[in-house]
């Protein structure tokens, strides 16, 4: 999609405010993000979305659509907003409300960068850990 991409923001007069990346490293992707309004994560499924959870990290708002594993991640008004897949009518009204409303957008970001705490490696490393105690425990009983 990426020359269909250059082509609508040729049409549309955008080439100086929008950038159509190709892969970076680690370290430009975190500036990018640091710099950004909003998150948008327009998939028509996610599996397991580690992009959201750069996101959150970065303390972004999200909108995600509402279907695949960023249920999982994205609790609607909590950390983003969920919209229907291959609505952009949804999108355009989801980027209008969180930059409209600066208390709302303050929420979201606070809530991310607490949610995110929660996949932090220490955390899933105990999570694991307890699962395979847990059943340790169990075939111990029996």
């Amino acid at each position: 999609e990426k020359e269909n991409l250059i082509s609508i923001t040729r049409r549309f007069n955008l080439s100086s405010r929008v950038k159509i990346l190709d892969k970076v490293d680690n370290e430009l992707k975190f500036q990018y993000l640091a710099n950004s309004d909003i998150y948008i994560l327009s998939s028509l499924h996610e599996g397991f979305g580690i992009v959201l959870l750069e996101a959150l990290y970065c303390g972004l708002p999200i909108i995600a659509t509402n279907n695949g594993g960023q249920l999982d991640i994205i609790k609607n008004y909590r950390n983003g907003l969920l919209i229907k897949p291959q609505n952009p009518q949804d999108i355009a009204k989801a980027i209008r409300k969180i930059l409209s409303n600066n208390k709302l957008k303050s929420k979201i970001s606070r809530n991310n960068l607490e949610d995110v705490k929660k996949y932090y490696i220490q955390n899933t490393a105990k999570k694991y850990l307890d699962v395979i105690t847990n059943e340790l425990k169990k075939q111990n009983k029996n």
